[in-house]
């Protein structure tokens, strides 16, 4: 949980306001389903897996901190690549014809 100062409704501009931090990550917003951005079912399950990792992740590095690391396993990281959701990954390619179609093939062919 995080503490922030606000103008609550006529209280002091120092007055704390507590903000989940869930909140800040968008953690409800996706899990309700009343999420901001248009995310396909597909891309919501990625941001779930990469989420749930990050809190096993959490949870792992309390444990060994505390107890040791004999015997624990670190968490799997998710299959699906979080970076698959920020559009680096998209190539785009122009339609090859005409000319430039006769330029590949000969490339291509030697």
């Amino acid at each position: 949980m995080t503490t922030a100062t606000a103008n609550d409704c006529g209280a002091s501009a120092l007055s704390p306001m507590c903000i989940d931090d869930d909140q800040l990550l968008g953690g409800r917003l996706v899990e309700t389903g009343t999420h901001v951005y248009n995310w396909n079912d597909k891309q919501l399950e990625i941001i779930g897996e990469h989420r749930q990792y990050i809190k096993d992740m959490e949870m792992f590095l309390k444990d060994i901190e505390i107890t040791s690391p004999d015997g624990k396993k670190i968490p799997k990281k998710p299959k699906r690549d979080i970076a698959t959701l920020l559009n680096i990954n998209k190539k785009t390619s122009d339609k090859l014809s005409g000319v430039k179609l006769n330029a590949y093939l000969q490339k291509k062919h030697y």
